[in-house]
This record gives C-alpha cells, structure tokens and sequence, in this order.
C-alpha cells in the first residue's frame, strides 16, 4: 500500500523510525511526515487522494507547533478522500490526570482518528464513550533488535531496573515503593537506569546493557482503572525491549499482558511466567524477593526463560507483526 505516516523521525531510535523499517519490510511505499513541520503538514493535506492509509503517532506538544484546526483539516481532507486514519500509540490514558493525560482524550484531534490503537485495553467502556473507535494492542520492538548484546563490565550487576525511576505518575504509588524497597534490600547488588547524568540509551549500548544485568525487574503503570478497578492488558513497551533483546525480567502479573486471556485480536498476546519471564502478584515484595533469589540462584534457568521469551518476542511481539495486524484490521484482504 502507499501509506503516510505522520510523526516525529528526528530521533534516530524513535518508535517512529522502527515503525518505519517494519512498514519498508512489509513492502509498502511510506511518505514520512514530520508532525511539527506545517508546510510538511499542508503538503500531506493536499496530497490526501495519493494515499491508501494515513498513519499518526503523535508527541506531547504537537499543538504548539500545529494548531487543533490544521489537525481537523487534515482529519477532514481523510474523510472527504475516503482514506482511513490510524493512530499509534504505545501509552495508557484513562485513569491518568494528574497531568492531564485524560483529559487529552476528550480534546485532541488525534483520538478523532477512524481508528485507534493503543496499548490500554482495560477501558473499553470509556473508549466507547468517548466516541474513540479503540482497539487493544499489546506494546512491540523492533525485530532488528532482537538479538542479545554483549555485557559490559561498567554495567554489570545482579539487578537492575530500566525506566524512570525518580519522577513518575503520582497515581501509580506502586513505582516508588518498589524503587524504595528495592534499594532497601539489595543496596549495591541493584543498579537504576538511566543513571543520573546518563543520557538514553538505545542501539547496540541497550542491547549491551541488558546483557550486563542478570535479573532485571520491571513495573508498568497499573494504577487502578479510571473506575477504580484493576487495571488489566497493558504493560510498558519495555517488556518487549527488554524481553526480546535477550533479557530476563521480572514483572508484575497482569490479567491479559502477563498471564493468559482471551485475546480478541492478537495471538499470541501474552508473556507466560515462568516460561517467556518471571512474574509476582504486585506490590508482594516477599513474592519478589523469593523470585530474585530464585532465577539468581541457576545460571541456566534464568538463561532458558530469558531465550524463551526472546524467541516468542520475535515471533509475536516486533513491530513488523504489530503492523501487518494493525493494516489487516484497518483494511481487510
């Protein structure tokens, strides 16, 4: 197909870009938009008729560099076009306000996309009234990094944690409790990542870092639901990162994402514990701990898991699955 894809393609490793190479592998034809170009944006309009799909993954401040009523435009030059908008995105949304996250929904341009897909899937109550046209997805990596690194020894250690670990959502108390206890615990013998002046790491070095780290343990934010329930089928994008660079990681279970359901669209939607990864009911850190001194205590049984997964990864989690799924819904053969 010829696609376009609205998006930010600056960063060399962007999700952006890795959905690029996915689609270029798939054999389409993408014409790339940079999102906060607005003659880019303009031409992309008038251009509308030239094109089978519209892809968009959008930034935080996209609307101080293209106002809301140049976004509708496009949204309307689609329709009146008959091409079909799909938005992309890898965040949760509902249940998240206190930095208006939520509330986005209700005012962005790019929930008005015709379709949506995005990695939280436990709102589909208030999807629907909100008028999105959601579907659930699980999070993905790019099948050209999955493959493991090479340890490093100013990275080495028995624990690590990945992601952001000293600001976090406020509604996810879950995060610091677990950093908190974490150190508390193991002191030296566990590493955060970044570390304070490191900038993002991505490319060989990721790949490299996670091979340094024996037992990395991971968290998403499960707040509860925006009705106060327990929040089900979402995990962070870095349980693939992780996962399908050869990693082993330890994760909270979660109905759906790390434990098994009923999928409605994706095979293959979730990890297994104890076969793809190691898992814990969250906030048990007794759980927790038993689970490190476990997988820590046997080379070899931490290393079966950690191929596991990263084949199962390979198999069902990369971008280039993702988006022949993603295409196959939007436009059936």
């Amino acid at each position: 197909m010829n696609l376009a894809y609205v998006g930010n393609f600056d960063p060399p490793h962007s999700t952006e870009n890795e959905v690029r190479k996915a689609l270029d592998k798939l054999g389409h034809d993408v014409w790339l938009c940079q999102e906060g170009q607005p003659d880019r944006w303009r031409e992309l309009t008038d251009r509308m008729h030239e094109f089978d799909v519209v892809l968009w993954t959008r930034t935080a401040d996209l609307a101080k560099r293209i106002p809301h009523h140049d976004q509708i435009r496009l949204l309307l030059a689609a329709r009146r076009a008959g091409v079909p908008t799909v938005a992309f995105h890898l965040d949760r949304w509902w249940g998240l306000r206190e930095h208006g996250r939520e509330d986005s929904i209700w005012t962005e341009p790019y929930f008005r996309c015709e379709h949506f897909f995005s990695t939280d899937g436990a709102h589909d109550l208030e999807w629907a009234v909100a008028g999105v046209n959601h579907h659930w997805m699980p999070p993905g990596v790019s099948e050209f990094e999955c493959e493991p690194g090479t340890p490093r020894d100013e990275w080495r250690s028995d624990i690590g944690f990945l992601g952001s670990w000293r600001h976090y959502h406020g509604e996810h108390t879950h995060r610091r409790e677990l950093v908190e206890w974490l150190r508390a615990t193991y002191g030296d013998r566990v590493r955060f990542f970044p570390e304070p002046g490191q900038p993002g790491i991505r490319g060989d070095d990721l790949r490299d870092l996670i091979a340094s780290v024996k037992v990395w343990v991971g968290d998403s934010c499960l707040a509860p639901r925006a009705d106060g329930g327990q929040m089900v089928k979402y995990v962070s994008d870095r349980v693939p990162e992780v996962i399908g660079r050869g990693g082993f990681l330890l994760h909270p279970l979660v109905e759906g994402s790390v434990a098994p359901c009923e999928s409605d669209m994706f095979d293959g939607s979730y990890w297994r514990p104890d076969v793809h990864l190691g898992a814990w009911p969250m906030g048990d850190f007794t759980a927790l701990a038993e689970r490190i001194e476990y997988y820590l205590a046997s080379d070899q049984r931490r290393q079966n898991v950690a191929s596991n997964g990263m084949q199962y990864t390979k198999a069902f989690h990369t971008y280039t699955v993702r988006m022949a799924q993603v295409l196959e819904a939007v436009c059936p053969s």
